[in-house]
C-alpha cells in the first residue's frame, strides 16, 4: 500500500466524503471487484437506479447525510466513521461473483452475495492495516447486512436477535442498512425501512434486558448454590458457565438465560478445554499452539501426514486416511476429558461444525483460534518452510475459506490482527 493511499485512508476518519470513483482510484488495486461494479446489473424491481456502482454511490451519499444529523454525530467520529464508509463501499462486494439472471423468471439474483463478499474480503482488507475492531466490524457488517430486517419479517424469536447482535455494533448496522435502503429506487423502500426500524428497536431492547438479567443472575445463582450446600461455587459466574451458558441460550438449546447459566455452574469441576485452529497454511498456527498450549495434547494433521507419507508433510495423497486417524485420536481425548488442540486449517464451516458439535457433546469449553496474515506474508513464509505447500495449494485454500463468525462456538479469538 503506497503512502498516498495510507494518507487517504486516514482522511476517512475525519472529513473526507469520497464517492465510488474516488474509492476505486485509491483502493481498486486492493479490491479489484470494485472495478466490476459498473458491469454488475441488479434486479430493476429492487434496484431501479441501475448497476452496483450507481447503487453504492447512492449509499455513500445517504450515509454522509445521516452522519451530519445530530442524533448520529457520535458516529461521525474517527472510531466509527471509517468503518461505516468502508462497509458501505464494500457491502455488495460479492455481487460481481454471484449475480445471474434466472432463466425461468427473468429476474436478476445475487444469491448469498453477503457471505461471498465477506469471504472475499478477509485477506484484502488486511492490506489496509486497520485496527482489529475496524477489521471485524467491516467484515461482519458486510456479511450480515441483509439479516436484520428478515428477523422482523419472519417474526423470529429473541434468541436469534441476540445471536446476530453478537457479531456487530447494533448502531453501526442500523446506519449502514438505513443508508443501503435509502440509496436505492424501489416501491417497497418505506416498508423495508419500517422493518429495519422495528429490528433496531427490538435489538436494543433485547440486549438491555440481557444485560440487566446478567447483573441479577450472578447473585441468584450464588444463592441457589448455597441452598444445595455448594458454598464453594457461590463465587459468581466462572468462564465455563458464562461462555457455555451464553452459547446455549443464544442458540435456543436452553430457553432462559438463568437456566443456561445455572446448569453449567460447577457442572464439570474442573472442566476441560478443546482448542480448534482455523487459518491458511503458513500463518503460524503450530508455533502459536506450542507457545500458548504446551500442556495440551495436540492432534496435528501435518504430523499424522508425516507418519503416513514417509516423513513428507506436504504429501496430500492420503488426506482421507489422515482425517480418520485424527478424528479417532480426538475422540479418545474427549472420552478421557483431556485438554486437546485440533491443529489444522479447518477452512470449511461444515468441517468445523463437526468438530465443534463433537466437543460440545462432551461438554468441553471450546475455543476457535482464527489465524490471519497478509497474503504476501503467507506466500513468503510458506516458501521459507521445510514443508512448503506451494502457491497452488494456498490458492485453493483462499478460494475455499469460509471465514468464521464470532458466534460459531463458545469462544472465537482472532490471532495476528
Amino acid at each position: 500500500m503506497n503512502l498516498t493511499t495510507i494518507k487517504w485512508l486516514t482522511t476517512l476518519k475525519t472529513t473526507n466524503t469520497p464517492n465510488v470513483n474516488d474509492c476505486i482510484t485509491h483502493l481498486g488495486d486492493i479490491f479489484p471487484l470494485l472495478k466490476e461494479y459498473k458491469n454488475t446489473i441488479q434486479d430493476p424491481v429492487w434496484h431501479a437506479e441501475g448497476d452496483v456502482h450507481i447503487h453504492t454511490d447512492m449509499v455513500l451519499t445517504e450515509l454522509y447525510k445521516l452522519l451530519e444529523l445530530k442524533e448520529w454525530e457520535r458516529y461521525n467520529q474517527p472510531n466509527f466513521r471509517r468503518i461505516l464508509i468502508l462497509a458501505a463501499l464494500l457491502h455488495d462486494y460479492g455481487k460481481p461473483n454471484t449475480t445471474f439472471t434466472c432463466k425461468e423468471t427473468g429476474r436478476v439474483k445475487a444469491s448469498k452475495h453477503e457471505e461471498v463478499g465477506r469471504n472475499l474480503l478477509v485477506l484484502p482488507l488486511l492490506e489496509l492495516d486497520l485496527l482489529p475492531h475496524e477489521y471485524l466490524q467491516i467484515l461482519n457488517l458486510v456479511g450480515l447486512h441483509q439479516r436484520p430486517k428478515l428477523l422482523v419479517i419472519k417474526d423470529e424469536p429473541v434468541y436469534k436477535y441476540l445471536n446476530l447482535n453478537n457479531n456487530f455494533s447494533i448502531d453501526l448496522m442500523y446506519l449502514l442498512e438505513l443508508a443501503d435502503l435509502r440509496g436505492r429506487t424501489c416501491t417497497d423502500k418505506e416498508e423495508s425501512i419500517m422493518y429495519l426500524d422495528e429490528w433496531y428497536k427490538k435489538a436494543k431492547e433485547y440486549c438491555k434486558e440481557q444485560t440487566d438479567q446478567l447483573v441479577n443472575i450472578n447473585s441468584m445463582i450464588d444463592t441457589a448454590m448455597r441452598k444445595i450446600g455448594r458454598d464453594d461455587l457461590a463465587t459468581g459466574l466462572d468462564s465455563y458457565s458464562f461462555y457455555v451458558g451464553m452459547y446455549q441460550y443464544h442458540n435456543n438449546i436452553i430457553p432462559t438465560l438463568y437456566d443456561a447459566m445455572e446448569k453449567y455452574k460447577g457442572y464439570i469441576n474442573p472442566y476441560f478445554n478443546v482448542v480448534l485452529t482455523c487459518g491458511l497454511s503458513a500463518t503460524g498456527k503450530s508455533t502459536y499452539i506450542k507457545k500458548h498450549y504446551p500442556d495440551y495434547i495436540v492432534i496435528s494433521m501435518d504430523e499424522i501426514r508425516e507418519e503416513l507419507c514417509n516423513g513428507n508433510r506436504s504429501d496430500q495423497s492420503k488426506n482421507k486416511e489422515v482425517a480418520i486417524i485424527a478424528k479417532e485420536r480426538f475422540k479418545e481425548c474427549l472420552r478421557k476429558k483431556q485438554n486437546v488442540v485440533w491443529d489444522a486449517t479447518n477452512l470449511r464451516k461444515e468441517y468445523r461444525e463437526q468438530l465443534i458439535t463433537l466437543s460440545h457433546n462432551y461438554n468441553a469449553l471450546t475455543k476457535l483460534l482464527v489465524f490471519l496474515d497478509k497474503e504476501s506474508n503467507i506466500r513468503k513464509k510458506d516458501k521459507g518452510r521445510k514443508w512448503s505447500v506451494s502457491d497452488s495449494v494456498i490458492d485453493k485454500q483462499i478460494k475455499s475459506w469460509q471465514f468464521p463468525f464470532e458466534t460459531e462456538t463458545h469462544i472465537v479469538k482472532y490471532i495476528h490482527i
